[in-house]
């Protein structure tokens, strides 16, 4: 996959680990929830190694990761284990996924659809990890990647299994070391397509981070209480050496040397208690606090001009209660979700000091039916009412009360070869906090001033997904969904000098998800070709330009891939077709065109409970080009030039080894 670019990283406000949330103990397989169930020694011939691979190996499954929202609403992601989802605010699933050793697993169980998970019922799939009891262990993981003879990766992951009288302990060390590394040529041009100037940039990431978690789970018959906390700790650098270059001026060349910090630490601890009451009811109730703290510093070295600082400060506290009826007739769940967030900030430039704090308070009841027709329909209802207060402590802002009816139904159709769900639900996107907090990219010198009178956007999405096996050898899951949208967000002019983030009105959106999974058991045994497409088509009525897609869309992504998967050895390549992304400013347009994108891995058990991992990312290296237009007086004028950058970033070659004592 490609490197996380630094606007990708510099945006974690939102990051808060919750490990800990759960709305179902694990059920057993019934007549109205139907599973297909694989045992741990089913993926030993893949030469399976940890969770991740035994999901990414069954067929017909897509893996979702979770919202990094605020509050336990949607937090989820569509693998459980042991009946609780494994999620994350600031890991992904794939990571959480990649600490379940093979020997820890004793079987999964995967619902194509209608799954007894109500914490994970906004996914219509899921996958439940049966994780037995171990005894003492360590899993031990290092990695190392160079790129242009030059380290761009050390990594050390630890975990500690360490069972206690009736507790299962778990103790988490990680440590990163990476290094990114980019050069870029641009050309700048008038309207005219004349050359104007050059530049030059090389641009250097270094990004140094520790995570220190704790798990600690009691389960017996009647329910289980889970414990958990996290330290994490990040320090991130990044270098622009910029070189510019304007022909018949008296200063034709400039060069200017920035530098970019930021500093995070965070402190989490949540806790999850399920337990079943009179045989009939499942309670459960879910806690989570979480203190963020930011520091950011941007400079020019060579320059005599004040440095950019910021500082930031995110508490949350959060807390779920929910009960479900499993075993009466329409299996109903009632619950209520509440949540606490704050945010001070304080930015000071140049020419400028601002001190924001905004402050969220919102809560959630909910209900739930699940109402078995037919053998083959069924039909899951939920309703969710919010309400939320919003105050940004601003002067002339208001303080923002809302209430939201959020009603999900899905209709699906069963038969021994295909699945169909019909979905209509209300979404509400959580505020970014970030938006009313001043933003300042130095890769393309762009500010965006906060707003502290933007609304939540929404929308309204009809959807269908169908999951069709016709044979073992092909499996297709395809999902089709339009959204009518409210309160967009784009970026609009908020003073006369400034822009930022607002809401601009209302646009509709279509797309296609699409998996198909080819068994190629005739070219090699045990291997296997999937392939990932997805479409997306938006229409946005903008007063500066007209009828045009809503910012940041990519209308086409397409990835292929080929493994081959044996108890001795695994390989595979995987293949990533170019694609675009549009994004609209004020007085700008920026057409991001990445190339396409080949890697190769190889994996084979080198000693007992030992297996190693040779990856090359990008062998024809990353290429992507940036096509920048500028408008005058903005984007409903005439245009005043553009901007073609180059990028390059050169292959990675990584090396993992992985060892369990």
């Amino acid at each position: 996959m490609p490197t996380v670019n630094s606007i990708q990283i510099i945006n974690i406000t939102a990051g808060v680990l919750l490990s800990c949330s759960a709305l179902a103990i694990s059920a057993p397989t019934d007549e109205q929830h139907q599973a297909q169930r694989f045992d741990a020694n089913h993926f030993s011939q893949f030469n399976a190694q940890h969770a991740l691979d035994i999901v990414t190996l069954t067929p017909g499954f897509v893996l979702h990761e979770g919202d990094a929202q605020r509050g336990l609403a949607n937090t989820s992601g569509n693998v459980l284990i042991n009946g609780i989802p494994a999620q994350s605010k600031t890991q992904s699933l794939r990571d959480l996924l990649e600490k379940i050793s093979i020997d820890q697993i004793e079987f999964i169980d995967f619902y194509p659809s209608n799954h007894p998970f109500s914490s994970v019922s906004h996914h219509t799939q899921a996958i439940n990890i049966k994780v037995n009891h171990v005894a003492t262990a360590v899993d031990i993981q290092t990695s190392y990647a160079v790129r242009d003879n030059k380290r761009s990766l050390a990594e050390l992951s630890t975990q500690i299994h360490l069972p206690w009288q009736d507790w299962q302990h778990q103790l988490s060390l990680k440590a990163h070391n990476s290094r990114y590394e980019s050069d870029y040529l641009a050309k700048e041009f008038n309207q005219q397509s004349v050359l104007q100037g050059l530049q030059a940039e090389n641009f250097i990431e270094q990004l140094q981070e520790v995570k220190l978690s704790t798990l600690s789970t009691l389960g017996n018959d009647q329910g289980s209480l889970q414990v958990t906390s996290q330290f994490w700790s990040e320090r991130w650098q990044t270098d622009f050496v910029h070189t510019h270059f304007v022909p018949n001026d008296s200063t034709p060349y400039a060069r200017n040397y920035t530098v970019e910090w930021l500093d995070m630490d965070e402190y989490q601890l949540g806790a999850d208690w399920q337990t079943t009451l009179f045989d009939t009811f499942e309670l459960q109730l879910t806690g989570l606090t979480t203190d963020n703290k930011q520091a950011k510093t941007i400079a020019e070295l060579n320059v005599q001009t004040a440095p950019f600082l910021q500082s930031k400060h995110h508490k949350e506290y959060a807390a779920q209660l929910s009960i479900q009826a499993t075993s009466w007739h329409l299996e109903p769940q009632w619950g209520i979700e509440f949540s606490y967030n704050q945010l001070r900030a304080q930015t000071q430039s140049a020419t400028q000091f601002i001190s924001n704090q905004v402050s969220e308070t919102r809560y959630q009841p909910f209900a739930a039916i699940n109402w078995k027709i037919t053998d083959a329909w069924q039909l899951y209802s939920k309703l969710n009412v919010e309400f939320a207060a919003l105050n940004t402590n601003a002067q002339h802002a208001k303080k923002l009360t809302e209430r939201h009816i959020k009603p999900l139904l899905r209709l699906t159709y069963e038969s021994p070869k295909w699945q169909v769900n019909w979905q209509f639900k209300q979404h509400v996107e959580q505020l970014d906090f970030g938006l009313f907090v001043v933003s300042q990219d130095i890769s393309f010198d762009r500010v965006q001033l906060g707003n502290n009178n933007i609304k939540p956007s929404r929308y309204s999405e009809l959807s269908m997904q169908l999951n069709y096996a016709p044979n073992e050898h092909i499996t297709i899951n395809n999902t089709v969904f339009t959204q009518w949208q409210r309160d967009i967000h784009e970026s609009m002019q908020l003073t006369e000098t400034d822009e930022g983030i607002a809401n601009a009105g209302r646009a509709r959106l279509n797309g296609i998800n699409a998996v198909i999974d080819i068994k190629t058991d005739f070219l090699l045994l045990n291997s296997t070709v999937t392939f990932d497409y997805q479409y997306r088509h938006a229409q946005f009525d903008d007063p500066l330009g007209g009828v045009r897609a809503i910012n940041a869309l990519t209308p086409h992504a397409l990835s292929a891939e080929f493994r081959h998967n044996y108890d001795t050895l695994s390989w595979g390549i995987e293949y990533i077709a170019k694609q675009r992304e549009t994004e609209y400013f004020v007085t700008e347009k920026s057409v991001v065109r990445e190339g396409p994108s080949t890697s190769l891995f190889i994996e084979m058990p080198i000693a007992d409970k030992t297996q190693l991992r040779l990856a090359a990312n990008a062998i024809e290296k990353e290429k992507t080009r940036y096509w920048q237009q500028f408008y005058q007086p903005t984007r409903a004028g005439r245009l005043d030039g553009y901007q073609v950058i180059n990028e390059s970033v050169e292959p990675e070659l990584r090396l993992t080894l992985r060892s369990q004592l």
